[in-house]
């Protein structure tokens, strides 16, 4: 006789995916993605309730903050609170650090008031679409890799993000 098991997540998922006309599809697949220290991945789960909340007293083990690398990647985190402009996530590509700061309302929570908390939900998934740009887009096409991201105006690199979306795990 079959069994069924009801299952959810209780962590939430962040995904980030960096685009753009600045680096090529190889220079993106290494760039390096790291969190915020103020975002918690480790966790104490409540099995009987279904529940997770940040445990402080081990943040992160070995990796401090959470790093990944790609075009593609993908954070497993407790849910909690972010504040806007508090929480950040770095990017460093093409020999240049980009800061993305996570934005004063997220999908869902339009309307409340600019210091509310935004959650990152259990069950959830958040993705950011990040672009990574230079102000000059003919001096980015034309530009051979090695000269990508120089200092000079012209090849500064940007990064802008072009969507959000919340949707279910």
């Amino acid at each position: 006789e079959s069994v069924r098991l009801a299952f959810r997540h209780v962590m939430h998922r962040l995904v980030v995916n960096l685009s753009g006309n600045a680096l090529t599809e190889d220079e993106l697949s290494v760039a390096e993605v790291q969190l915020s220290g103020d975002m918690y991945c480790a966790a104490i789960v409540d099995f009987t309730n279904a529940t997770a909340f940040a445990d402080n007293s081990y943040m992160y083990g070995d990796e401090n903050p959470p790093t990944r690398r790609g075009a593609t990647t993908t954070f497993i985190l407790v849910p909690q609170d972010i504040r806007p402009y508090s929480e950040k996530i770095t990017i460093t590509a093409g020999g240049q650090e980009l800061t993305y700061t996570f934005p004063a309302t997220l999908p869902g929570n339009e309307g409340t008031p600019p210091d509310t908390p935004r959650r990152l939900q259990s069950g959830r998934t958040l993705t950011l679409n990040l672009a990574i740009n230079t102000a000059n887009r003919s001096a980015a096409a034309s530009a051979k890799p090695s000269t990508r991201a120089t200092t000079t105006d012209d090849a500064a690199l940007t990064l802008e993000c072009t969507g959000i979306d919340v949707s279910a795990w």
